[in-house]
């Protein structure tokens, strides 16, 4: 294992294995790539509450504009997102090309606040809201429960769920993993397409034009500049997920790598974009803004205006398609944690993967445990709020490391593909947009990010920068090592050096 402070230049350990360390037969192709990142963009809220536009930008016609020039925005980032993984083809994604670059104190700080508290929060609110839905679907059979005992049934399926995806992601990412994306993405787009039908059902044939004409699609249109930010700050996050491959850049086919990738992040985008556009339309055609506004469940209030007793269906789709979104939670999470651990900058055991199925094994257990223990958490939505700021500053310092590596002609591997500086300049600034509008929004929680950011830099400098460790932190990193070898029949993935495996 390399030591403390690599860069991925300075060392020269190759993985023990061909092919960035992986097997060919392990790893996805293209439909395996478009179903993780669609599923990971399109999450349940634009079934839940698509309203963090509307309540800013105050029309139907400004709200669709921003839904359209977030997705410019996000495509900006997306294509900096795909030239870093071209030229740093490793997993880990923002903690790589922080740390490839030699900025290791940040690496550390932004891997450790990710994999422990903002990857647990997401994975136990999406585990969660999978529980909620099932369970309000099966309000039928739990009427006679009280609260306590309901919330306890939904956090007993969430769980349930959360630990069926963790035995999946345990294996061969090709052989289950990647196939249930392609389902859930496909089931996802259907359950969205019946919504968008029935809108424009009711838009063409039954006139429902209301909310469209005579000055109504502009109407309550909030045009101040505070406004507008704050509109296009709630279509970013909508659109997040575009870096989701990135997190598993050594899981994609290695000889089609620099084809696939590209393909499935703009089709992917693509494909988001058209659906939340056509999809907000149909919303706009039944629920006019201040309906939309105040219902707690859009689609659900959708299907009760349109689709009679299949309404009594929505929760129990909702819930259903949260399944893609766990699996592409846990794909990228792991993955991250075992880059991380590759660099010593964490447990050696979290850099342990099974050598038949290259599936990072106890990152995976890892993750989920954190992430069960963190639904016991009453309310766990603030405590994310705490770590966003930080997690969008972790966005602006790879589009910096980019412009650095650019800028600087830092050697990176010949498969790259490469746009013009301005692009990651841009991606850069808009990022800094983006933590610049939570702080004006909520100073006491956007400082509170910082702190613990700060916290985490620090500690680089304790644990790792002296280059020494505690006898007894060292016996438990081998004794533990040893035990999950064991356990999950697993061998140290070593590190990996991207201008040796070209």
């Amino acid at each position: 294992m390399p030591r403390n402070g690599y860069t991925g230049l300075a060392d020269q350990q190759a993985a023990s294995r061909p092919g960035m360390g992986k097997s060919e037969a392990n790893k996805m192709g293209l439909f395996g790539a478009i179903g993780y990142l669609t599923c990971t963009i399109i999450g349940s809220g634009i079934f839940v509450s698509p309203k963090g536009i509307l309540e800013n930008a105050g029309s139907v016609g400004l709200s669709l504009a921003a839904w359209v020039l977030c997705a410019g925005i996000a495509l900006v980032i997306a294509m900096a997102y795909i030239e870093l993984a071209t030229s740093i083809p490793e997993c880990g994604s923002d903690f790589s090309y922080i740390n490839y670059v030699g900025w290791t104190p940040l690496a550390f700080a932004f891997l450790w606040l990710a994999n422990i508290i903002e990857g647990s929060c997401s994975c136990a609110i999406m585990f969660m809201t999978f529980g909620q839905y099932i369970g309000e679907a099966l309000r039928p059979l739990n009427d006679e429960m009280s609260d306590e005992m309901r919330f306890r049934l939904q956090q007993l399926l969430g769980v349930a769920i959360c630990l069926v995806m963790a035995w999946v992601n345990l294996f061969s990412l090709k052989k289950w993993a990647a196939k249930i994306q392609i389902v859930m993405m496909g089931m996802k787009l259907l359950a969205l397409s019946i919504i968008i039908v029935t809108g424009f059902y009711f838009l063409i044939a039954k006139g429902r034009t209301e909310n469209f004409i005579n000055g109504a699609l502009f109407n309550g249109s909030a045009w101040s500049a505070g406004n507008i930010s704050l509109a296009l700050y709630s279509g970013a996050w909508a659109y997040s997920g575009y870096d989701a491959l990135n997190y598993g850049t050594e899981e994609i086919e290695l000889q089609n790598f620099s084809w696939i990738l590209p393909r499935a992040v703009f089709g992917g985008l693509l494909l988001a974009t058209v659906i939340y556009f056509l999809a907000n339309v149909a919303y706009f055609t039944i629920l006019n803004p201040a309906q939309l506004l105040a219902s707690e469940a859009v689609a659900t209030t959708f299907s009760e205006e349109t689709l009679g007793g299949f309404k009594y269906a929505m929760p129990a789709i909702v819930g259903l398609l949260m399944i893609g979104s766990l699996n592409s939670d846990i794909f990228q999470w792991s993955r991250m944690t075992m880059a991380g651990a590759r660099k010593s900058l964490m447990p050696t055991a979290l850099a342990l993967s099974n050598p038949e199925t290259d599936a990072p094994r106890v990152s995976v257990m890892f993750h989920v445990a954190l992430s069960i223990a963190f639904s016991f958490v009453k309310d766990i939505d603030s405590l994310l709020d705490y770590v966003n700021v930080a997690g969008m500053a972790r966005v602006a310092c790879s589009m910096g490391a980019l412009v650095y590596i650019k800028y600087r002609k830092v050697p990176v591997s010949s498969r790259a593909i490469k746009y013009p500086i301005f692009l990651p300049i841009l991606a850069f600034l808009i990022a800094i947009t983006l933590i610049v509008v939570p702080f004006v929004q909520k100073l006491a929680i956007s400082g509170a990010s910082c702190g613990l950011l700060l916290t985490c830099f620090c500690l680089y400098f304790v644990l790792i920068y002296p280059n020494y460790r505690l006898p007894i932190l060292q016996w438990l990193d081998e004794k533990s090592t040893i035990i999950c070898q064991h356990v999950f029949q697993c061998v140290v993935e070593e590190d990996v050096d991207i201008l040796k495996e070209e």
